[in-house]
């Protein structure tokens, strides 16, 4: 586990495999910030990384179990914009549980 700072990511280039945000990135409010952090981790990450990112989302299930404290996850679709505006590709998404989803990602360096 590794402490950062979304502004600054002080790791070196192309140093990792694999990059775990389990229950984390949510807490970036500012979309744009979240952008530039998921573009910062591309600098990180060796080309055939992979970056998971396990997350609530703001869906009906979620609103279910935490009610107005579910409006502080982001929807689906925010998700994909963040990750594809950063440049990164999903691979994979899988429902951990009816609450709680995973996404594998790849960097695009084309």
């Amino acid at each position: 586990t590794t402490r950062i700072s979304t502004e600054q990511i002080s790791i070196g280039d192309d140093s990792f495999d694999a990059i775990c945000l389990i229950f984390a990135a949510h807490e970036i409010r500012d979309s744009a910030e979240r952008i530039a952090f998921f573009q910062a981790l591309k600098t990180a990450m060796k080309p055939i990384g992979n970056l998971y990112v396990v997350e609530h989302l703001l869906d009906w299930r979620n609103a279910l179990v935490y009610s107005i404290g579910s409006l502080h996850f982001y929807t689906e679709k925010t998700w994909e914009n963040t990750f594809s505006q950063a440049g990164w590709q999903i691979v994979s998404r899988k429902q951990v549980n009816g609450l709680v989803v995973c996404y594998q990602l790849q960097c695009n360096f084309t």
